[in-house]
């Protein structure tokens, strides 16, 4: 199975997606995790199943039942997915 790695800009999207949720309303905040790790999963079994990325070289995983997606890079050779960013669908992407 396919490797997930992530990046510190990614990982801190997560934390923040959390944190904001939790603060709100923690079961949402499970429930988004679930989801989130749920698709994870999902796509180290099948690493092309996002749509091709706004930025070159990456992919979008639209997480189902929530507002997110996933920006992640596949690397072929070294069958490695690298999770880039975890992003609010209203969110501009890519910046600038």
């Amino acid at each position: 199975m396919t490797s997930v790695r992530w990046t510190h800009s990614a990982r801190r999207d997560y934390r923040n997606v959390l944190e904001w949720l939790n603060d709100r309303n923690p079961t949402a905040a499970t429930r988004t995790a679930d989801r989130i790790d749920d698709r994870l999963a999902l796509l180290a079994r099948m690493p092309q199943m996002g749509r091709s990325g706004r930025v070159e070289g990456t992919r979008e995983l639209v997480i189902s039942r929530t507002r997110y997606l996933v920006v992640y890079r596949f690397e072929e050779t070294t069958d490695q997915i690298l999770i880039v960013r975890l992003l609010h669908g209203a969110q501009r992407w890519p910046p600038g």
